[in-house]
């Protein structure tokens, strides 16, 4: 298994000059089916076992693509949460990351966040 991921990782890399490109985005999509419907780099961090410095690049780029809506933060300091944006785009790239990390996309597939 662990052979899968490393695959994983060199081809997202090679895609998305990102090796944890496809593993933030595949965690972020099912932590945003959440009720409030958003993410925070901590919480991906968490679930993928990678520090937020890996992370939070590759939310940060898809902000700069419109896939996800900054929120900002609340208190001014703390958690920024992220919400999803341009759903049919967000939708393709879902199925690209799909193929890369070998997960079916039905298992990706769960209700987008509003």
């Amino acid at each position: 298994m662990q052979g899968q991921f490393a695959d994983a990782r060199s081809v997202s890399a090679a895609l998305f000059n990102n090796a944890a490109f496809s593993e933030v985005l595949a965690s972020a999509h099912i932590l945003l089916a959440a009720p409030d419907g958003t993410v925070t780099t901590r919480q991906v961090a968490a679930a993928i076992g990678r520090s937020d410095s890996v992370v939070r690049p590759v939310l940060l780029r898809l902000v700069a693509a419109g896939l996800l809506v900054d929120e900002g933060s609340k208190a001014g300091r703390g958690p920024r949460p992220f919400a999803r944006g341009r759903p049919e785009l967000w939708k393709e790239l879902l199925r690209v990351v799909s193929v890369v990390s070998g997960a079916p996309v039905d298992l990706l597939d769960v209700a987008p966040s509003p």
